[in-house]
């Protein structure tokens, strides 16, 4: 006979031993465990916690987490099992979603400041995008500090930044009715399909959406099906007819969605994220990363061929026949308002002269905005691109480049250490790691000692390495780098 299982007690139970003994003290007395419930059950109700809020109303809360946790689990063990059993796995459509958060009062209100989702289905990979700015509203005084420091850690979204400038993005019911045209054509607002997002999201992006509404003149209240993407790419794992395609578990599942694939990939980032060179904290980057990993996952094992730009990023693409064309310059962030240009155009959408091009074809059901933000002035030592002239933009860099500029040395690509002979790095200031410069002693007679390693900052990686094999570092105020 095995050991009995150990009775759980709840807050409640413990609440009441505390009140025998001062129930004893004013002479009370109760015949059994219901009475005592009855006298202490008044009590209970008016117990507070820290920030004011009643202790069964949180019990209430928690309640009904649990109750929703077990809805979403039954709606997608449904949704899998009945596509399974109808051979329409591939063919559901899914919708992703990412905010990225402004300001966040009292773990209980969310504002966002931007928004995106994606339709993606296994079969046809991502086929619509739905991206947009939203400068936040009623902001508490006192949380200037926490925005700019989430800010500067994840998103880099300012309250003074170009998007939130934009007179749309204070337009909270258009943008508002835009999200649910993308997500019902129809205005059946009472029967939305369900979101993913991950999971420790969920709650967040739930209270950003209710607040969100009550900003808007839509007074119907719409219930909102946040569930998680990461039970969902579980439990497509477990439904796939190979072995090794399963992931055992909800957290292993949800580690692959975060992990930093893709980060280098080009334009699956908004327009903003890229001037300002955070793409993996962008929405737009997220929901597209997260729909490549799961499309990367169940199309060998359902026999899709990966379509570049819908199933995987399109610098992923060999063998494809991909047009290149000059991005003009527009923000995603509307419906209704597709931006008409052909793909292989002269000027940009404000008249500069195209001079970058991208591969990238143009995804279907994009919405764009024409961006009116100009680009920021970074500032920059050498060039990383093998195909741009070097340029010098900083006045205190001692070393003598003028070989460098001539084309006596010649520049190589290093962004992942092109290979190289021993040579010196030349940099100051630098904000990344620089092109490798071979060098012989012909060339370079007496070069700088770097047997101390902190007289020189590192600019290529923690190994010293400046395009290829172990080099030498030269320059001041240098901060790490890639090599």
């Amino acid at each position: 006979m095995g050991p009995k299982k150990k009775q759980i007690y709840n807050d409640f139970f413990f609440f009441m031993q505390d009140q025998k003994a001062i129930l004893r003290e004013e002479g009370r007395t109760w015949k059994d465990m219901p009475e005592l419930v009855a006298i202490c059950g008044p009590k209970w109700q008016l117990i507070f916690d820290s920030t004011g809020r009643s202790l069964v109303s949180i019990e209430k809360e928690k309640q009904t987490a649990l109750e929703k946790r077990n809805d979403m689990l039954h709606y997608i063990g449904n949704l899998v099992k009945n596509s399974v059993r109808n051979g329409t796995l591939g063919q559901e459509t899914l919708f992703f979603i990412h905010m990225n958060m402004i300001c966040e009062i009292d773990d209980v209100r969310f504002l966002p400041g931007e928004v995106a989702l994606c339709e993606f289905s296994i079969e046809n990979g991502v086929t619509r995008i739905f991206e947009t700015f939203i400068k936040p509203w009623n902001i508490p005084l006192g949380y200037g500090y926490n925005i700019r420091k989430v800010a500067e850690t994840t998103h880099r979204i300012h309250m003074d930044s170009t998007p939130m400038c934009h007179p749309l993005a204070s337009d909270y019911d258009r943008l508002f009715k835009g999200l649910l045209d993308f997500l019902c054509q129809n205005e059946d607002f009472d029967h939305l399909p369900p979101i993913y997002t991950l999971s420790d999201q969920v709650p967040k992006v739930e209270a950003a959406l209710l607040e969100w509404q009550e900003q808007t003149t839509i007074r119907k209240r719409i219930n909102w099906s946040i569930y998680s993407v990461d039970e969902l790419y579980f439990s497509l794992s477990e439904a796939l007819p190979s072995p090794r395609a399963k992931l055992y578990h909800a957290t292993l599942a949800k580690d692959r969605l975060e992990h930093d694939c893709y980060m280098f990939s080009q334009e699956m980032a908004c327009p903003y994220h890229v001037e300002v060179d955070c793409n993996h904290h962008c929405s737009q980057f997220n929901v597209q990363k997260w729909a490549f990993i799961i499309a990367e996952h169940c199309c060998d094992f359902l026999k899709y061929k990966p379509i570049p730009g819908a199933h995987k990023p399109l610098d992923c693409a060999q063998g494809y026949d991909i047009i290149k064309y000059s991005r003009p310059d527009l923000y995603p962030l509307l419906r209704n308002e597709e931006a008409s240009y052909d793909p292989i155009q002269n000027e940009q959408s404000d008249g500069r002269p195209a001079n970058s091009k991208i591969t990238r074809s143009t995804p279907s059901g994009v919405h764009y905005l024409p961006n009116e933000f100009e680009k920021l002035n970074v500032k920059t030592t050498f060039s990383t691109h093998g195909n741009e002239e070097p340029s010098i933009k900083d006045e205190d860099c001692e070393t003598d480049v003028s070989s460098i500029l001539s084309g006596e040395f010649p520049v190589l690509n290093a962004s992942r250490g092109s290979s190289s002979t021993r040579g010196n790095g030349y940099s100051s200031r630098g904000t990344r790691g620089w092109a490798g410069i071979t060098s012989s002693s012909s060339v370079v007679p007496n070069p700088p000692s770097c047997d101390n390693e902190d007289q020189f900052p590192t600019l290529g990686g923690t190994r010293r390495v400046l395009g290829g094999q172990r080099g030498r570092g030269f320059g001041g105020r240098g901060r790490r780098g890639r090599y």
